[in-house]
């Protein structure tokens, strides 16, 4: 089992698309709320608090054959990501149309396990100006998407989301 040392979020994440991706991106505003969602055994993250352009449903899976390239600027450095719909094509096409609408702008990296992995995303509450530290971690745009079917092996510079032991 490895263990992880809990280390200060990375501050200061903002993503930047590129290319034609770049024109559709917003300014975040603040991080969402908190709801029960019917039927569910915890709290779900509702819309509330996300820009207004960012998707209040699941989106549509990304296009076959369709390729992506999308980069993060921190404060250690720049880091590019593919993103290829064949592998992933509801988590590819979730996540550009995130990022298109701001929800990951200034958000932190919470998890940080040197040799390992680094670990971000919530736009909920892991904004860089609203750091919720006990929840984020814990936070989603407010729906669920389906469940790509794993293609790759994990390794060095493979990207993936985390997910709760539910479907989707």
């Amino acid at each position: 089992m490895m263990h992880s040392r809990h280390q200060p979020p990375v501050r200061g994440l903002a993503l930047v698309l590129v290319g034609a991706l770049a024109s559709a991106c917003s300014s975040a505003g603040a991080p969402g709320s908190s709801a029960a969602a019917p039927g569910s055994s915890g709290p779900r993250p509702s819309t509330a608090g996300l820009p207004a352009a960012c998707p209040g449903s699941a989106p549509a899976h990304a296009a076959a054959g369709s390729v992506a390239t999308v980069t993060i600027e921190t404060p250690k450095g720049t880091i590019v990501m593919k993103l290829e719909a064949d592998l992933a094509p509801a988590a590819v096409g979730n996540f550009l149309a995130l990022a298109r609408c701001g929800y990951y702008d200034g958000v932190v990296f919470h998890r940080l396990v040197p040799g390992f992995v680094i670990q971000g995303g919530d736009g909920q509450f892991g904004k860089a100006s609203g750091l919720d530290e006990s929840r984020v971690g814990r936070g989603g745009p407010g729906y669920t998407i389906d469940a790509d079917r794993v293609q790759v092996r994990y390794a060095r510079g493979v990207v993936s989301m985390a997910r709760t032991p539910h479907p989707h």
